[in-house]
């Protein structure tokens, strides 16, 4: 394990007695140097299994050290106090050590999502109301991110509630239909029993005026037998005579009584089958009618979620938003009007030679940097290797997952270092090494007086702040990290812890 590297140092104070005009140059260079009094952050890159990331540093070792080195080297000469005679420069130091760190190979490429999500318009030609989103925004399923016109679709609406409206006006009128159909089968099934009963009287009263028509023809045959032999007189016997043609005149009236009665059980039965089909047609109308209302019911419903669904856009899937498309005003087409990228996923693509390949294993970590960006110094792990080799280049793609950070965008240019094995080496913090006008590498090692002796270097591999030492330096050597650049050879410093 690593401790943790001495706190940020304050820059030399200046003396008393100085001319103002050194003073205020002296102020001016403070203004450049970071005071802090909180710890440095332990390089946590170098500790623990995962060993030391080893940054694209071939430039590095290339020109003794560098542009990079060169670059801060010179700035740290441009900014360099002026230390009063007899003062000493305050630094703080670190140990050489030797600890594991990993081997890696560069490789550069570009920042593509995962998985894209491109959200459509449910139509064409509505026009944006408003957006609820930018780039670059966190978003969740369901969420709204954007609201459209919805004028037509409300029209569609008002229309299909009045038609629902109306449908139920028709259902109404065809129950009151079916219930007055079904009262009027009522009244001609009382009407058919009152017929019928009729019938029963009339044909009781034609067994009754046959039986006084038997009864009167009888006395009449027995009065002639009797006019015959003189027991009785003409006129007893015509009045029996008359008797028994009354009665048989009233045989036929009775009889034609039935026949009247059994027309109007006829007639009864004709209304009740009458009042039968007008229920059967008022029923069908109910039944039609019903349907219109739940088909008019279901359109309501439809218009109704269509009505969201054209007013409302919502984020199809959890993701951060990466394009917009759209702005307020426009009328929507066939083109997405926003495309996520989900779960906010994304990974490099990256090109790796085909010597190179037998090294890369799924899961390997890699470190990425961005030359355009310094503030690019991520983690990732290789999660995919293209088992195909690019005929023409004689490369395979390698993807490597990254995490979910602003400063990540698709489309970026990056490096990465993947590792592929571990080693043993010296390394110092990167702060403590300092590069030379003449292309040399050197760090400022100090004896037990705190005295400071210039060592040129031979650096290897660097990353997350440790730097490899291949030579010049053993194990246990104390070295300037903070206040290098203002060291010369032979300087006594003080050591602030």
């Amino acid at each position: 394990m690593l401790s943790d590297p001495p706190p940020n140092l304050e820059p030399a104070r200046i003396e008393p007695g100085h001319p103002p005009e050194e003073q205020e140059e002296m102020e001016e260079m403070d203004s450049f140097i970071e005071v802090s009094s909180e710890p440095m952050p332990s390089p946590q890159w170098l500790s623990g299994g995962r060993g030391l990331w080893l940054g694209l540093v071939a430039g590095l070792a290339i020109a003794g050290g560098g542009m990079a080195l060169t670059a801060r080297s010179a700035k740290q000469a441009i900014l360099s106090p002026k230390i009063a005679p007899g003062s000493q420069q305050s630094v703080s130091v670190a140990t050489a050590q030797w600890m594991p760190i990993s081997l890696t190979f560069p490789v550069q490429g570009s920042v593509e999502a995962r998985n894209w999500v491109s959200v459509m318009p449910k139509s064409a030609g509505v026009q944006i109301k408003s957006i609820l989103v930018q780039e670059g925004i966190q978003v969740k399923a369901g969420q709204v991110i954007a609201v459209l016109d919805n004028s037509v679709q409300r029209e569609q609406l008002n229309q299909a509630q009045a038609q629902a409206a109306s449908v139920q006006a028709q259902v109404a009128g065809a129950e009151t239909q079916l219930l007055s159909a079904q009262a009027q089968v009522q009244a001609a099934q009382a009407q058919l029993t009152s017929a019928q009963t009729v019938v029963a009287q009339k044909q009781a009263q034609f067994r009754q005026q046959q039986a006084s028509f038997k009864e009167a023809q009888s006395n009449q045959q027995r009065y002639a037998s009797l006019a015959q032999q003189g027991a009785i007189s003409a006129q007893e016997l015509e009045a029996r005579s008359t008797a028994a043609l009354t009665a048989q005149s009233s045989v036929q009236v009775a009889k034609a009584d039935i026949g009247n009665a059994q027309a109007g059980v006829t007639n009864a039965l004709a209304q009740l089958e009458q009042a039968k089909a007008t229920v059967y047609s008022a029923r069908a109308g109910v039944t039609q009618a019903q349907a219109n209302r739940r088909s008019a019911s279901a359109r309501q419903q439809e218009l109704t979620a269509q009505l969201e669904q054209a007013s409302l856009v919502k984020a199809p899937a959890n993701g951060v938003i990466a394009k917009k498309n759209a702005n307020v005003g426009d009328l929507t087409g066939t083109a997405p009007l926003f495309s996520i990228i989900q779960d906010s996923s994304i990974e490099l693509q990256a090109k790796v030679p085909e010597p190179l390949l037998a090294k890369v294993r799924l899961g390997a970590p890699a470190f990425i940097t961005s030359d355009s960006d310094r503030r690019v110094q991520v983690e990732g792990t290789v999660r995919d290797i293209n088992p195909v080799v690019d005929a023409k280049t004689r490369q395979a793609l390698v993807k490597i997952n990254l995490p979910n950070s602003p400063l990540l965008k698709p489309g970026m240019f990056l490096k990465a270092a993947i590792a592929f094995n571990t080693a043993q080496a010296i390394t110092v913090p990167d702060g403590a090494v300092v590069a030379q006008t003449d292309g040399q590498t050197v760090v400022y090692v100090l004896n037990a007086d705190n005295v400071a002796k210039a060592q040129t270097i031979q650096i290897g591999d660097a990353s997350r702040g440790r730097v490899e030492v291949k030579t010049g330096l053993k194990s246990g050597d104390r070295v300037v990290v903070s206040g290098a650049g203002f060291v010369k050879d032979g300087d006594r410093v003080n050591v602030v812890q």
